[in-house]
Parts: structure tokens; sequence; C-alpha cells
């Protein structure tokens, strides 16, 4: 009875028949939880948090009564992309639940099938900056703003780990440049009136010190892109 529940509950979720299979249901899972408005780090953002466990749980929940997690995992049928993408979830989710261990345990799963996903990175640099670990969170946030410069939320962390390690220069240098990349974020506008730096002000500044560094090149490279 509790399976049967279970399965009309995710069929309710991902809109599907009753004669839905665990592919059919499993894709449904996946499609949802890859939509554009997921993928950027969505943490206390309360809509898309409550969007995204309603379809993690909806889903586990399902495969609770059918095979357990671990069993799913090891399912042929599976493409390394989607092994990936279940990893990833299941890390979210825990971080979302503020479960760090287990979070960085999924995440270092998902890295194993995946070394060059930004969006992967950006969250490990986040779980690591939880746990307090912050040249390790440093090195995974650079090797993301390497993947992909345009994203705002490898360079707001790395803002918060300058800002932690008492570099507010250059903590508010990495927050300028988020602002700059996302000018509606309001945690950028806050952080840079804590440092004391004008949140209108989104110039990049040159880098004052260590000029061929990995970040300054990268710095360099993203800011050339408002000029084109």
């Amino acid at each position: 009875m509790e399976g049967h529940h279970a399965k009309m509950r995710a069929l309710q979720v991902f809109n599907l028949k009753e004669d839905a299979t665990l592919a059919d249901i499993r894709e449904a899972y996946l499609e949802r939880t890859t939509q554009k408005r997921f993928r950027c780090v969505f943490l206390g953002d309360e809509h898309l948090e409550k969007d995204f466990l309603k379809y993690y749980e909806a889903y586990m929940l399902f495969l609770k009564y059918q095979e357990t997690a671990e069993e799913e995992m090891k399912t042929g049928e599976l493409s390394t992309d989607r092994f990936f993408t279940l990893h990833f979830n299941q890390g979210v989710y825990y971080l979302i639940k503020e479960r760090y261990l287990k979070a960085s345990e999924k995440f270092q799963a998902a890295f194993k099938l995946n070394q060059n996903h930004a969006q992967l990175l950006v969250y490990l640099g986040i779980v690591l900056l939880k746990r307090r670990n912050l040249y390790a969170a440093e090195k995974y946030l650079s090797q993301a703003s390497e993947l992909d410069p345009e994203c705002a939320d490898s360079w707001f962390y790395l803002g918060e780990i300058y800002r932690l390690t008492g570099k507010p220069d250059k903590a508010a240098e990495m927050f300028q440049h988020a602002k700059r990349l996302d000018p509606l974020r309001q945690d950028v506008t806050s952080r840079l009136k804590t440092l004391g730096a004008r949140p209108g002000d989104t110039r990049l500044r040159p880098p004052t010190r260590n000029k061929d560094s990995l970040l300054s090149k990268l710095l360099r490279r993203s800011s050339s892109l408002f000029k084109k």
C-alpha cells in the first residue's frame, strides 16, 4: 500500500500516467532537476529549494519501494551523464539539508565521473567552505572560474573565502566582479557594504599583487568580455 502511494505521489509530481515505468519516472525526475533554473547555486532561494526537494523526495520515496538507491546507482542502462546527475542531485539535497559530509561524499562521486563541470566545482567549493577547508575550497572555486568565467557564483564564494581569511581588498575585488556579472545579486551588495566598498562601483579594479596569478588572468579575461 505504501509503495502504491509512493508511486502515485511520483506520478502526480512528474505529471505521468499510471502505466509509467521506473525508467519513465527517472527520466522525468532528471529532466525536472536539470532545468535551467537549477543550473546555478540556488541555496537560500526558498522557492527553488522547495521545488528541487519536491522532485528529489518524490523520486527517492518511489525508489524506496521499488529498489534501493544503491541498486539504482548500479543500473547498467544508465549513461555516465545520468549517473553523474543522480550523484550530483544527492549532493545538492544534502547541502540544502546542511549535511555537509554526506554532500561532500556525493559530490566527490559525481566528480569522479566529470571533473570539468563548473557548477559541481562551485558546490564542492561551497561544501568545503562550510567545513572551513578554505584552501581546498579556493582550489575548486578557482577551477570553476576558469571553466566558466561568467559564472557569478564562483566569484562570490571566492570573495567569501578572502573575507573570512582577512583579505578585504581581495574579497571586494571578487564581490565587485560578481556584481558586474549579476547586478541583481543582493548578497553581493550586502557583502560590499560590510566591507565598506561602494555597492554601485562594479568597475573591475586591476589586481594589486601577483599579477600573473590564475585569478588575475581570469579576471582580466572575464573583464574583457564586457568591452566587446
